[in-house]
């Protein structure tokens, strides 16, 4: 099999380094691989090579499509997996393409997708370095990676109309009740430019989510990476700015307890808690149902509910099961698994 990566910008440089990873696993696998960079003019390069030798699938953790939303793989005729790290509802101009397939990293959105007719699509949750490890000396007591919003600003530009049915959205996401965004969007009765009010939401949610556990840590110095009004929202935080993920692998090595939120994902991986996990840190997460069946006994992987907040201790672990399951290796498996099995059954494609 031949995978060619196709890569863009992103905040943080994210999708380059899983790229890269990614690639490095898949090769373990004996598939043959290359990685493309699209960004900065270099679109029509990179197509001219794929086009001159073209591979079995093109993939990308980005949405890659080509003016008027048309999808990549439609144009060039060639498979072309988009694995979204964003809720499904963003990319739904994907499932036009007929040589489109998708990956999720929340098997809630997998649901989605199928009941909207579309059978090209599988779990893939993020996955973890083979190889990583961490430092003796853990320098920081608690670390936090992410953007900052302002959520009260957010809040008060949603029209009098619309806000009553966003708020109430909105609590229902951060309660404990688990209900994702989208569902939350449904049963409140919005019906129109769902993925527009998705977008406010989950904005909302987010900012109000990771601002509340930062600020829950008065005892405990919590060392900030991330764009945005910190130190307003957070006096209690030391605010760094913002680095690439790269960087924030090499001070995870280097922390005691990692803190986490990723209130959208209810039933789905985040990749902070696999690389904080492996890096030797305790991660403090939101609940969600892929963390209680995935790591039902795991003393280090400690999570909270919104509004009752508790500052925790880090805790010993060990790393066996994490990089026997949850590896780029074990993800390169499931996606050689997975598109062989849609292959078979649609040979259009092949």
């Amino acid at each position: 099999m031949h995978i060619d990566f196709l890569v863009g910008e992103n905040q943080y440089d994210s999708t380059l380094y899983f790229s890269k990873k990614f690639s490095e696993a898949l090769e373990r696998q004996n598939v043959k691989t290359r990685l493309f960079w699209i960004a900065d003019g270099n679109f029509h390069e990179a197509a001219r090579a794929i086009m001159h030798e073209p591979p079995d699938l093109t993939c990308s953790f980005s949405d890659i499509t080509v003016g008027d939303n048309q999808p990549i793989g439609d144009q060039w005729q060639i498979p072309h997996l988009s694995m979204l790290l964003d809720p499904a509802i963003y990319s739904l101009h994907q499932l036009r393409g007929e040589y489109s397939l998708i990956s999720c990293v929340d098997e809630e959105d997998v649901a989605f997708i199928k009941e909207l007719g579309f059978s090209r699509v599988f779990f893939l949750p993020h996955g973890v370095d083979h190889d990583l490890s961490g430092c003796e000396e853990r320098s920081y007591e608690a670390v936090f990676f992410g953007s900052c919003f302002d959520y009260e600003k957010i809040r008060a530009s949603w029209s009098p109309k619309i806000r009553p049915l966003l708020e109430q959205a909105a609590e229902r996401v951060l309660s404990p009740e688990g209900i994702s965004t989208l569902r939350a969007l449904l049963e409140a009765g919005v019906e129109k430019e769902v993925p527009k009010y998705h977008h406010e939401v989950d904005l909302y949610v987010r900012a109000k989510d990771r601002a509340e556990l930062v600020r829950s840590f008065q005892n405990t110095p919590v060392h900030v990476w991330g764009s945005g009004p910190w130190k307003r929202l957070c006096p209690n935080a030391i605010v760094h700015r913002a680095i690439p993920f790269e960087k924030t692998v090499e001070i995870m090595k280097r922390a005691k307890l990692l803190l986490n939120s990723a209130p959208r994902f209810k039933h789905g991986s985040h990749e902070r808690i696999l690389y904080g996990l492996a890096c030797g840190c305790s991660v403090l997460t939101g609940e969600s149902s892929f963390i209680s069946n995935h790591f039902p006994n795991e003393p280090s992987l400690l999570t909270y509910r919104y509004g009752h907040w508790q500052e925790v201790q880090p805790k010993q672990h060990g790393r066996k099961v994490l990089l026997t399951n949850h590896s780029w290796d074990q993800r390169a498996k499931t996606l050689i698994t997975s598109v062989k099995k849609i292959f078979e059954s649609n040979h259009a494609l092949v």
